[in-house]
């Protein structure tokens, strides 16, 4: 049976993700499981169902990101290739009434500069909308 830092390798090698990637923090996990070598704190929960950016990866202590050590099979890739996927990034666009032109222009824009935080995006988006 393959051991934790093998199945986060295959893992990391399909999905693509590595130090710098956007991801999404799908899930609670338990401490231990599936051999993680490191501990759910109260923290993480609220970061779950958010994405960030990721700082380090450990064999064994998993994927560093916001403060804390994820197990990988917690995190996925974030997409950015739809509305929804983009709203999970920067929250504030959830509660935009936008046409689907604009939905399309902020998508793409967000893929381009997803590393920026969210008060930096607001001005690219403020930019977008002014010019639509």
């Amino acid at each position: 049976m393959p051991s934790y830092s093998e199945n986060q390798a295959l893992y990391l090698a399909a999905s693509g993700i590595e130090i710098g990637s956007i991801v999404m923090v799908t899930r609670k996990a338990r401490t231990g499981e599936a051999g993680w070598n490191n501990s759910w704190v109260y923290e993480m929960d609220g970061r779950i169902g958010s994405t960030g950016t990721v700082e380090d990866i450990s064999p064994s202590d998993g994927i560093y990101l916001a403060g804390c050590w994820y197990p990988f099979f917690v995190i996925e890739p974030s997409n950015f290739s739809s509305w929804a996927g983009t709203c999970r990034h920067y929250p504030f666009l959830a509660g935009q009434n936008l046409t689907e032109g604009e939905k399309k222009k902020v998508v793409a824009a967000a893929s381009r500069y997803s590393s920026l935080p969210s008060i930096e995006f607001q001005q690219i988006f403020s930019l977008i909308i002014s010019k639509s």
